[in-house]
């Protein structure tokens, strides 16, 4: 986004406006979220420059296209009051989502405030007759810029601008007390101004709430509570922690500390019923933070911090984050090519690895893995069967029928990441009783108190070599998990199936 504002030389309305169409386009799409920081300073470093202290009064600034004096009053007000209307709110958004590179901008806070005070200068009021139409279509300028919410975080900011917004919401609010919300052409404004005064004091039907435990996708309270939300998507809370709390977690404030989770634009009504579910005031506090999504923040949005004690050995790295309840987690424990976790990450989020063999099928939660940890595990592993997508030679299986020792490495993932695992393993489909491949699951030690799992075939299969592609893509796999090997013993373990080091 770019910042075209200019003064034209000569007074041309239809000049005039194309350029605030413009500005109107700017406030919108930094609003969306949709600019980054650096086009951010870049656009508010040529604002600032481009404002202008009124001669008679250099408290006051404006971004006017042209000097007031020249201009008759309805003029004034859309060519010199209308686009330092828009500035402001572009500013206000700006402020609000927390762009520490544009907010510490020399001159940002001086100029920004003498801004608003310029702003100030009709009370917001239209031109003669069209007055009370031109105090609404500025005050709903101003509500483009989220001005209440501005108001509420940065009450200090300009006094005189929020003396003169106040006194102009009282007013419009006692104009429809009277009903009496009319143009000069006896159209009747009354409901419109009421929903504008809605939004200008905060009270949407609509609010943004951050979830990070039982309420997200494929938790047991979701569908109960949120399947009819829209959703936002994912999302990082700062300065917070994340604890286990038994069947359910929480938050508490602390420095540097990150929260991961997903955001959902809910009904008041949904939002209350939430506020029971979670215990508000008693068990959990409702507060309105920020939140950031790929490098940009929203506020407000509401969620639920614990009130109580916590303890420090329960705390969820964000690693392990998003949380899901620990009995639905497994340790996925592999011992052939996916050891590779570029290999590894195609049976989660579907594809064909490097070209090769069967295409994977997409898993319902395609989320990496929350971690990984090498592992030795206590049954030899052996080359058999005849892979198609492995040149129709031998691949990894386990011996259970004996003690011994493989490598291994097991990938912290939930059940349902693992059941889909054991079927792509097995060609797409649920082992049963046929299942000649992978239809023996194997339980081994747990890690961390949670279960571990591999599998194997049911029967030890004849013995049949891995092909060079096949061992080259497993030599990596330990190359990449087991870096303090020396190579050639994984070489010989790779070549030798007796050769476990």
């Amino acid at each position: 986004m770019k910042n075209t504002f200019y003064r034209p030389e000569t007074i041309d309305t239809m000049e005039m406006e194309k350029i605030i169409a413009k500005l109107m386009e700017d406030l919108r799409e930094i609003k969306s979220g949709g600019v980054s920081e650096e086009d951010a300073v870049a656009y508010a470093r040529k604002m600032l420059q481009d404002a202008k202290a009124l001669p008679r009064n250099e408290k006051l600034y404006f971004l006017g296209l042209a000097s007031p004096e020249e201009m008759p009053s309805d003029s004034r007000v859309l060519y010199f009051y209308r686009p330092t209307y828009i500035s402001c709110a572009i500013l206000m958004q700006m402020k609000l989502k927390n762009l520490e590179k544009v907010t510490t901008l020399d001159g940002f806070d001086e100029i920004f405030r003498s801004l608003l005070h310029g702003a100030t200068g009709r009370g917001f009021l239209g031109a003669g007759h069209d007055g009370l139409r031109g105090l609404m279509e500025t005050l709903r300028l101003f509500e483009e810029g989220n001005v209440a919410e501005f108001l509420q975080r940065f009450p200090e900011d300009a006094p005189e601008f929020s003396k003169a917004f106040q006194a102009a919401v009282d007013y419009l609010a006692w104009k429809c007390r009277r009903e009496a919300v009319y143009s000069d052409w006896g159209e009747d404004n009354t409901e419109e101004a009421k929903a504008l005064l809605k939004k200008l004091r905060g009270e949407n039907e609509m609010a943004r709430i951050f979830v990070y435990g039982t309420l997200m996708k494929g938790n047991r309270n979701h569908e109960a509570y949120l399947s009819g939300s829209r959703y936002l998507g994912e999302a990082n809370l700062r300065d917070f922690a994340l604890y286990h709390l038994g069947s359910y977690p929480g938050i508490k404030e602390e420095k540097d500390g990150t929260v991961l989770g997903e955001v959902y634009e809910v009904t008041r009504e949904t939002l209350q019923r939430i506020h029971h579910l979670e215990g508000e005031g008693h068990l959990y506090s409702y507060r309105e933070v920020s939140v950031w999504q790929e490098g940009i923040m929203l506020y407000p949005v509401g969620t639920y911090v614990y009130l109580h004690e916590v303890e420090k050995k329960n705390k969820v790295a964000v690693t392990d984050q998003p949380w899901v309840p620990k009995e639905e987690l497994i340790w996925y424990v592999s011992y052939g090519s996916n050891m590779l976790l570029e290999r590894f990450r195609y049976y989660l989020e579907g594809g064909s690895f490097r070209g090769l063999g069967r295409h994977q099928k997409e898993c319902t939660d395609r989320r990496l893995p929350r971690r990984k940890k090498k592992v030795t595990i206590p049954f030899d592993m052996y080359y058999g069967g005849k892979s198609g997508s492995w040149e129709g030679k031998g691949v990894s299986f386990l011996d259970t029928t004996k003690p011994g020792k493989a490598y291994g490495v097991a990938y912290l993932v939930t059940k349902t990441q693992y059941q889909h695992i054991l079927r792509e393993e097995n060609g797409g489909n649920e082992p049963d009783e046929d299942t000649s491949w992978y239809g023996l699951p194997v339980r081994l030690k747990d890690i961390e108190g949670i279960p571990a799992m591999t599998f194997t075939s049911k029967r030890v299969k004849a013995k049949n070599d891995a092909g060079a592609l096949y061992k080259s893509v497993l030599l990596e796999g330990l190359l990449e998990n087991y870096p303090n090997v020396e190579k050639t013993l994984l070489e010989d373990y790779v070549e030798d199936r007796n050769a476990f080091r």
